[in-house]
Formats: C-alpha cells, structure tokens, sequence
C-alpha cells in the first residue's frame, strides 16, 4: 500500500511529460555555479524517492530551487517539491 500512496501522490506533481535538462552557469560574486537541472516538468522541478524523506534530500533540491529561480527559464512555474514515502514538500517562485 506504501508503494501505491507514493504514487499516487507523486502523479500530481508530475502530471506532464518532463522537459530537457537545463543548463546552469551563474555568476555568484567571485563563484561560478555550473550544471544542470533535470527532472523538470512545466509545473514542478521534481525529486523523489519511495523512502523515508531526509535531511539531504531537502537540502539537495533547496539549493536546485534556489538556482532554478536564479535562472528564471521562461515556461517553468518555479516551484519545487519532493515527494518520498513519508512527506512531499513544496516549495514556490522565490525573489531573488
């Protein structure tokens, strides 16, 4: 029944086909942050894993969403979430 929870609950955030990588280059000061973003759909940038949900996980995708706003791609919503077994978090559009 885990299995099936996770999802159905992980359906909602990815209700469409996903979207190519996009790549990253932003200037931070004297840091340059380079990559890319994957798991991108039109609504959610999207993590998820059917377990537990920790401390990295969270960490991991606030640092993408914070460089996903940074780079504003037109078409995207912005907003951010990971669903594990036994949370989903979101997050939306920041200013940066």
């Amino acid at each position: 029944r885990d299995a099936t929870d996770f999802c159905e609950r992980l359906a909602r955030f990815a209700p469409d086909k996903p979207r190519p990588p996009l790549a990253l280059d932003l200037a931070l000061g004297e840091f340059q942050i380079t990559g890319r973003l994957d798991r991108l759909t039109a609504t959610n940038l999207l993590r998820f894993r059917c377990a537990r949900i920790k401390a990295a996980d969270l960490l991991a995708v606030w640092i993408e969403h914070l460089a996903w706003n940074a780079l504003r791609p037109a078409g995207h919503s912005l907003t951010s979430a990971v669903v594990a077994r036994d949370a989903t978090w979101r997050d939306r559009r920041c200013s940066i």
